[in-house]
């Protein structure tokens, strides 16, 4: 199945949600381009046959963070109008 149907398992996986994680402000996003057997090994549990294969996934993972800006004043000045003396020349 894995192999047979390698482009299809690969396609179905890049377009599902559950490929995107995300924890506070670091986003992780996962693809897939191409997933290669390793190795096979035949053998036995005890009278039950098994077969244990390793593969490799290969693809990218993105990192991203991101950021927020609210804009506020650094300082903030109050000036008492009423409390300010003027001068005539």
């Amino acid at each position: 199945m894995i192999l047979t149907n390698q482009e299809q398992l690969i396609q179905n996986y890049n377009f599902s949600s559950a490929t995107q994680y995300q924890a506070q402000s670091v986003v992780t996003t996962h693809s897939l381009s191409q997933i290669q057997m390793l190795k096979g090994i035949y053998g036995t549990l005890e009278t039950t046959p098994k077969l244990q294969l390793t593969f490799k996934a290969i693809g990218q993972l993105r990192l991203s963070r991101t950021t927020t800006e609210v804009v506020r004043p650094i300082e903030e000045i109050k000036i008492d109008i009423s409390k300010i003396e003027t001068t005539n020349q």
